[in-house]
């Protein structure tokens, strides 16, 4: 209004009513938008989920491969969690991996999308990364791992696989594939560890 003028009773009342369901419709909002974060962010990490990964690990693919870019994939596993939750319990387990996830949050690049894989595992997606940086980028990753210490588990440590396309893989399943290769060589190695896939793509 631009004059100045009394409000009756039946106007006091419609603007209540209106403030009732402009109330209920941003609630519904920021129950929708709650729901929409869930469906793609890991509820104990923080970070992504399996299935926003793999939807994003297809994008990109995509992407490298129209713009003949590389693309690196990093995967992570907690050693030892089974250890950690028969001595110490299932919550200094969880906090171990809620730890790994935090890390990969803190220390992941704007445009890398860290996840959860599923159990202790993680990734970390690195767009247009070539080998050599991702093996720089995952050796850090294990650093920053190994340095956090838990109140009752102590430090813990992580195996990591390196894969990266196009060097190893032609599709975004392979290069999982590949990534996991190497981590499984990294376990098997003694733990702590980075590995690289020694795959080749044939030409």
């Amino acid at each position: 209004c631009i004059d100045a003028r009394a409000w009756s009773i039946d106007d006091m009342s419609l603007f209540g009513s209106l403030a009732d369901h402009l109330s209920v419709a941003i609630e519904h909002a920021e129950l929708h938008q709650e729901r929409e974060r869930q469906a793609v962010i890991d509820g104990l990490t923080g970070v992504a989920n399996r299935r926003s990964f793999n939807e994003m690990l297809a994008r990109e693919f995509e992407r490298a491969k129209r713009y003949e870019q590389p693309l690196s994939l990093v995967l992570i596993d907690l050693d030892h969690l089974k250890k950690i939750n028969d001595t110490y319990g299932h919550q200094a387990g969880d906090e171990a991996i809620k730890s790994i996830g935090s890390v990969l949050r803190q220390s992941s690049r704007s445009v890398d999308l860290p996840a959860r894989y599923g159990g202790e595992e993680f990734c970390v997606l690195l767009p247009n990364t070539e080998l050599d940086m991702a093996e720089q980028l995952a050796e850090r990753l294990r650093r920053l791992i190994n340095d956090v210490c838990l109140p009752d588990a102590g430090n813990i440590s992580a195996s990591i696989g390196v894969a990266t396309y196009p060097h190893h893989a032609d599709d975004p399943d392979i290069l999982l594939k590949r990534a996991d290769e190497a981590l499984y060589v990294a376990k098997q190695s003694g733990r702590n560890q980075v590995k690289t896939s020694t795959a080749r793509v044939d030409n």
